[in-house]
């Protein structure tokens, strides 16, 4: 994979997680009590969302925009591929984050309409316990990856 498409794996995957990140925000303002794992998804989110921008920003140094010419070395190529691997597990697991908080987007709801979103959701906190645990693990190997473009 090149450069110039882990680049656009990494705005997509951003942007999602942006709004993932905004509703739940939203749901945790809306809510009266939240349970406490949906509180820590959202900041392992957050810091997951701060560590695919500081990938993009690091995607954006001219030293990595020849990097393309690089890439066609077997060293430079592995590289690639395993920060590419990287973007598309955390894309798997932030598409299920995604798809799991399908039931409490929308409009705002009264406070009926707001406990039934709550218990939706109650009812899939063993998910999000592990897709915070995901999140956690993408977070690190994403900055790992940084960590490896910038050497």
């Amino acid at each position: 994979m090149d450069p110039l498409s882990v680049v656009c794996m990494v705005g997509g995957i951003t942007r999602t997680v942006f709004n993932i990140t905004v509703t739940l925000t939203n749901f945790i303002k809306d809510t009266r009590q939240v349970d406490q794992s949906v509180k820590s998804l959202l900041v392992e989110f957050t810091t997951l969302g701060t560590a695919l921008k500081a990938v993009q920003a690091g995607l954006a140094e001219p030293a990595i925009q020849n990097a393309e010419r690089r890439a066609e070395k077997v060293e430079s190529l592995d590289l690639w591929q395993s920060v590419a691997g990287s973007l598309i597990s955390t894309r798997a697991t932030v598409d299920k984050l995604d798809e799991a908080l399908e039931d409490i987007r929308g409009e705002k709801a009264n406070f009926a309409k707001q406990a039934i979103k709550q218990m939706k959701l109650n009812l899939k906190s063993s998910e999000m316990i592990a897709l915070r645990s995901q999140c956690q693990i993408h977070t690190t190997a994403l900055q790992m990856a940084l960590l490896m473009i910038n050497v």
